[in-house]
């Protein structure tokens, strides 16, 4: 009789494996939900929010930060994929105040898009994004993180919170 592998939990929802899916998949799936609610819920839900100067401050924050990191990843070598081998721990730049300036900057660029778009349904898509971020995707990297680096990453976890 064959020894049966042990079975991976798989980060799914709603049958999609999140892990395996872009960030920029999840931002565009959660633009359409707001696209549709906006469309279909009219009334009270689309009252104007349209500031378009805070929309360009979020919009430069938040893709900032992301190239900043970006940058400080391919400097150091190491991966940008959830589920690759992380290699070295980047700590220096954005990394200093967040452990994760990626998905923080890109939850602040979608934040622009509530600015732009100017209608509450666009709230959907950096709340839903930075719900998956923080629920799935997170605890899955920092599992792997804590894993592969040990002592060096819970030393910088204390240190450094999740988001800000």
């Amino acid at each position: 009789m064959r020894a049966e592998k042990p079975h991976k939990k798989k980060e799914t929802v709603f049958g999609v494996d999140l892990l395996g899916t872009p960030p920029p998949v999840i931002a565009a799936f959660f633009v359409f939900v707001a696209f549709g609610v906006g469309l279909t819920l009219p009334g009270p839900f689309n009252q104007p929010v349209r500031c378009l100067p805070l929309g360009f401050v979020f919009l430069v924050l938040g893709l900032g930060v992301m190239l900043w990191a970006l940058f400080l990843f391919h400097r150091r070598g190491t991966t940008l994929y959830p589920t690759g081998r992380a290699s070295k721990l980047v700590i220096e730049g954005p990394f200093r105040f967040s452990r994760n300036p990626l998905y923080l900057g890109a939850t602040a660029a979608l934040l622009s898009g509530v600015f732009f778009w100017g209608e509450w349904p666009a709230l959907i898509v950096p709340f839903g994004f930075f719900m998956v971020m923080d629920r799935v995707l997170i605890p899955f990297e920092e599992r792997h993180l804590q894993k592969h680096l040990g002592a060096v990453y819970r030393d910088y976890r204390k240190r450094v919170r999740r988001w800000l």
